[in-house]
């Protein structure tokens, strides 16, 4: 996973769009690097957080302009949207959520 912090003024979609910028540049040596084992990307400003999985490249091939894109953000069990970081850290990255394969 890579946490992406930015500051206030940034929006996590700006954030996201510098993740696809950097997958989808040939010359970064994405497949050669820690990047490409990257399952989960999340895009913080730290009061409005979101998440995105590590797609194939045909996934990452939106123009992150448009209005819907595979980016979600997370909610409790009464469906209210977590979105400071540290409540979204407390609550999606706790071992409480984790699923444990025997």
């Amino acid at each position: 996973m890579q946490i992406e912090l930015k500051s206030l003024q940034i929006s996590p979609r700006r954030a996201m769009e510098q993740i696809v910028d950097y997958k989808n540049d040939p010359g970064n040596g994405y497949t050669n690097t820690m990047l490409c084992f990257m399952q989960l990307f999340i895009v913080s400003n730290e009061t409005d957080t979101r998440y995105f999985a590590n797609n194939r490249n045909q996934h990452f091939s939106f123009n992150a302009e448009e209005r819907f894109l595979p980016i979600y953000q997370h909610a409790d069990e009464n469906n209210d949207k977590i979105t400071h970081l540290h409540e979204f850290a407390d609550d999606f990255l706790s071992w409480r959520n984790v699923a444990w394969a025997a």
